[in-house]
């Protein structure tokens, strides 16, 4: 496990991007199918396990559409059941 030892009387500042849950990603990304009209899934996080499950829901005919590293829109109209 990394750690940062800060020496000094300074505080400090600043901010930190935390990406999504991979487990609610998991989970909350396949439910869009289920969904009457297209759903728009922030904050995901950048792993393997995101990338496989959207090609897999592409593979089922969803339309996806990524509008940018961490955010996509699913649009299940064209999804089969299969």
């Amino acid at each position: 496990m990394e750690k940062f030892v800060i020496n000094g009387g300074k505080s400090l500042k600043g901010r930190v991007h935390i990406s999504g849950a991979k487990n609610a990603a998991v989970a909350i990304l396949p439910a869009a199918l289920l969904a009457d009209s297209p759903c728009v899934i922030e904050n995901l996080p950048e792993i393997s396990d995101v990338a496989t499950l959207l090609r897999a829901m592409r593979e089922l005919g969803a339309d996806i559409r990524s509008i940018n590293k961490s955010t996509v829109e699913i649009n299940p109209k064209s999804a089969s059941s299969y």
